[in-house]
C-alpha cells in the first residue's frame, strides 16, 4: 500500500460546549464537527473553526471544510493562520497520516493533498508539493510541483535509504518508483539516474539513464545498474567503474569499462575480505584519460583491489600499441617490490648495454604457481630463469641462463653462463608450541631466489623465528675468468622478526650460512650473522642500517662466490610519495674502510605513468638503469 509514512491522529472527540455536530448519513456515516456549521441551499456544507471530519476511522483536522453530498467530494484547508489540514486514512497496510495545506476527498475515495504535503506510515515519510493517494490499489504518487521543489521519501527498514525526485510513486506492494533527476542515499552510497526503482522485498535497487553510483569504495557509472542494498552484490551494463586502491596514499584508482559488470561491491560486512569486480569484454587500466596510456583489454577481468587482476583472452597496449596478446595474465596488485611487473623493465648498464626484462608468475592447471624471467640483451643475447611449485610442500625449480651479471668487487663485467640447475627448497614448515617458534615460511619461487642467497619475504602471522634453506645442483661457467665447474650449494638461515624497541624502531637478526662443493675438489663455506635496524620518522620516509660479519673458510675456484667484505655496514634510506620516489643505499668496508658499492633511484610520476633511473657501482662495474613504472600495477626500484 502507501509507502508514506504519516502522523498518527488522535480519535474523533465528543462535542464540546459551544460547538456544532452534524451528521451524513450514507453507506459509511460522516460526521462534522466545527465551530460553526453552514448549509447551502444546493446542500453542500460549509464548516469552519477547528474542524474535525470523521468517517468510519478516518479523521480528518482543519480549518475549514466543504462536503458536496451530490459528489461526495470533502475538501478542507488550513486557512490564514497557517493552520494545517491533518488527515489519517486507516486501511490494509496500517494508518497513513497525511498533513497538508489543503485536503480533498473525491467521491471516488481518492484522497488529493496539496501545499507542503507530509506523509507518514510507520517509520516511513514522504514530502512533497502534491500527493493523491488511492485507497483501492493502495498506490500513491507525489509531485515536486511547478516551483521546481522536490519530492523526498525516507524508507526505513533493513537498509535505511532516502530517494530524492520530481516525482515518487509507491504501489501497494511497497515498490518505490521515482522519476526526473532521481538521487538515491543510503549509507556512504549515494546513486543518481533519470529513474529508479526500489523493491523493499528483496533490497534490489534498479537505476537507469545516466546512472552514477558513488561510495567510499569506487565509482559506477552506465546506463543501467542493478545494486542489491543487502548482499551488496551489483549488476549492470555498458558501465564504467572506478574503484580507488585500498592504501590512500598510493594515489591509485582502478579503471574498468565494459559491456557488463557484476561483483561484491563491498564484499561480506565485517569479513575485511576485500570486493571482487568482474567485467565481461571490457578493458582495465589506471590511467583515467580516455585514451589511456595503458591498457588491459580482455573477454573477462577479475579486480580484487589491493590484491590482482586477473584477465582471461587478453590484450596489453601500452601507447595505444598492443604489445602482447595472451590467453589469460595475473598482475600483482599489493605493492611488492619483487612481484612481477605487467610491462617489461628497460635496463641500460655494464651487464647488457640495452636490455629488456620480464619477470612473469602463473597458476598451473591442477594447482601451484609457476614463476619466472627472461631478458634480451644486447650485448649478452638473451638468458632466463623459471621455477614452478608444483609438488606440494617443496618447492622446486629450473634455472638456465647465458651470461647472467655476477656482480663482484674483484673482477669488472662478471657474467656466468648457467647450464640447467636445479633448486629445491625444504618442506614447508614447521612450528612447535612454546616461545621459541621455529618453522620454515613458504618460499614461493622467484628470480631473486634463483640469482642469489636465501633471503625471507614477507612474514607468517604469529611468527617471530623462521628457518629457511635452499639447495642448488648445476654446471657454471664464469666470465671473463673463463672459470667452468660443477658446483653443488646449500643455503639457510634463522632469521628473527623484526621487534619494535622505541616509537617507529625496529631492531631484526639473522644468522645466515651457505657452502659450496665443486667438481674441482674444493669447498668453500661461509657463515654471516646479521643485526637490522629500522626507523620510519614519517609514512613515506624509511631508513635501514645492516651490519654483517662473514666469516669464510675454504677455496672456491668461482670469483662470484667470494665475500665482497668480511664486516660490512649498508645504510638506506627510501623516501616514496604518491607521485615521487628516491632512493639512496651505501656498502661500506668496515675493516679496510671507503665505500665499495652504492646505488642511487629518483622516479617521477609523469600522467599515468612514472619513469625512473637508478645509477648504480659495485666494485668496477658501474651501471645506470631506466625504470618504467605504472602506479598500481608495476613498482620501479
Amino acid at each position: 500500500m502507501i509507502l508514506l509514512l504519516l502522523l498518527l491522529l488522535p480519535a474523533p472527540a465528543l462535542s464540546a460546549p459551544g460547538r456544532t455536530r452534524a451528521t451524513i448519513p450514507g453507506d459509511v456515516p460522516v460526521v462534522v464537527e466545527a465551530n460553526h456549521l453552514l448549509r447551502k441551499g444546493e446542500g453542500t456544507l460549509v464548516a469552519s473553526g477547528a474542524v474535525l471530519v470523521t468517517r468510519g476511522n478516518d479523521t480528518l483536522r482543519a480549518h475549514q471544510a466543504w462536503y458536496d453530498p451530490r459528489s461526495g467530494e470533502l475538501r478542507a484547508e488550513g486557512g490564514e493562520t497557517e493552520a494545517r489540514v491533518m488527515a489519517r486514512v486507516d486501511e490494509g497496510e496500517g494508518p497513513l497520516a497525511i498533513e497538508a495545506g489543503q485536503v480533498t476527498r473525491l467521491g471516488s475515495g481518492r484522497l488529493r493533498a496539496s501545499g507542503a504535503v507530509h506523509l507518514t506510515r510507520g517509520q516511513d515519510t514522504l514530502q512533497a508539493h502534491e500527493a493523491e493517494y488511492d485507497p483501492a490499489s493502495g498506490e500513491v504518487q507525489a509531485w515536486g510541483g511547478e516551483s521546481r521543489a522536490r519530492v523526498t521519501a525516507r524508507l526505513a527498514g533493513e537498509t535505511p535509504l532516502t530517494v530524492e525526485a520530481g516525482r515518487v510513486t509507491r504501489v501497494a506492494a511497497g515498490v518505490v518508483r521515482a522519476f526526473e533527476g532521481v538521487v538515491v542515499t543510503s549509507d556512504e552510497e549515494t546513486l543518481r539516474a533519470e529513474q529508479a526503482e526500489y523493491d523493499p522485498q528483496g533490497g534490489e535497487l534498479t537505476a537507469t539513464g545516466a546512472v552514477t553510483l558513488e561510495a567510499p569504495q569506487g565509482r559506477v557509472q552506465g546506463e543501467r545498474v542493478v545494486y542489491n542494498l543487502r548482499t551488496r552484490v551489483i549488476a549492470g551494463g555498458e558501465v564504467a567503474a572506478a574503484v580507488p586502491a585500498p592504501d590512500p596514499e598510493a594515489d591509485v584508482t582502478y579503471h574498468l569499462r565494459g559491456q557488463s559488470i557484476r561483483g561484491a561491491w563491498k564484499g561480506e560486512p565485517g569479513s575485511g575480505l576485500p570486493q571482487e569486480i568482474v567485467l565481461e569484454r571490457g578493458r582495465f587500466t589506471t590511467c583515467e584519460s580516455p585514451r589511456p596510456h595503458f591498457s588491459v583489454d580482455a573477454r573477462e577481468i577479475v579486480l580484487r583491489p589491493g590484491q590482482r587482476v586477473v584477465g582471461k583472452g587478453v590484450g596489453v597496449s601500452l601507447f595505444g600499441t598492443r604489445l602482447l596478446t595472451l590467453p589469460r595474465i595475473a598482475v600483482d596488485l599489493s605493492g611488492e617490490k619483487d612481484a612481477p611487473g605487467l610491462f617489461p623493465r628497460l635496463s641500460l648498464g655494464q651487464p647488457d648495454t640495452v636490455g629488456l626484462r620480464s619477470d612473469w608468475r602463473g597458476t598451473l592447471p591442477l594447482g601451484g604457481a609457476a614463476s619466472g624471467y627472461a631478458v634480451l640483451s644486447a650485448r649478452h643475447l638473451f638468458r632466463i630463469g623459471a621455477g614452478i611449485d608444483r609438488f606440494g610442500s617443496v618447492p622446486f625449480g629450473l634455472r638456465a641462463g647465458y651470461k647472467e651479471e655476477a656482480s663482484s668487487r674483484f673482477v669488472s663485467g662478471l657474467t656466468l653462463t648457467v647450464l640447467p640447475a636445479f633448486t629445491f627448497y625444504l618442506p614447508a614448515a614447521w612450528s612447535p608450541d612454546g616461545p621459541l617458534q621455529v618453522g620454515l615460511e613458504r618460499m614461493p619461487p622467484s628470480a631473486r631466489l634463483y640469482s642469489g642467497d636465501i633471503e625471507g619475504e614477507r612474514w607468517a602471522p604469529g611468527r617471530r623465528y623462521r628457518l629457511i634453506a635452499s639447495g642448488c645442483a648445476g654446471r657454471f661457467s664464469e666470465h671473463p675468468t673463463e672459470v667452468t665447474a660443477n658446483r653443488l650449494s646449500f643455503s639457510g638461515a634463522l632469521e628473527v622478526r623484526p621487534f619494535g624497541v622505541l616509537p617507529r624502531v625496529q631492531v631484526g637478526g639473522a644468522l645466515r650460512g651457505r657452502v659450496g662443493y665443486y667438481s674441482t675438489g674444493t669447498r668453500y663455506g661461509v657463515v654471516s650473522p646479521e643485526l637490522s635496524l629500522y626507523w620510519e620518522p614519517s609514512r613515506r620516509d624509511r631508513l635501514r642500517l645492516d651490519w654483517r660479519h662473514q666469516i669464510a673458510r675454504g677455496t672456491t675456484p668461482f670469483f662470484f662466490d667470494r665475500i665482497d667484505a668480511e664486516r660490512s655496514l649498508v645504510l638506506e634510506w627510501r623516501n616514496r610519495t604518491p607521485r615521487r620516489a628516491l632512493a639512496l643505499k651505501a656498502e661500506l668496508d668496515a675493516d679496510n674502510g671507503g665505500l665499495y658499492a652504492w646505488e642511487i633511484g629518483y622516479s617521477r610520476r609523469l600522467e599515468c605513468l612514472q619513469p625512473g633511473i637508478v645509477l648504480s657501482q659495485r666494485g668496477g662495474d658501474f651501471g645506470i638503469g631506466f625504470t618504467l613504472e605504472i602506479p598500481g600495477l608495476s613498482t620501479g626500484f
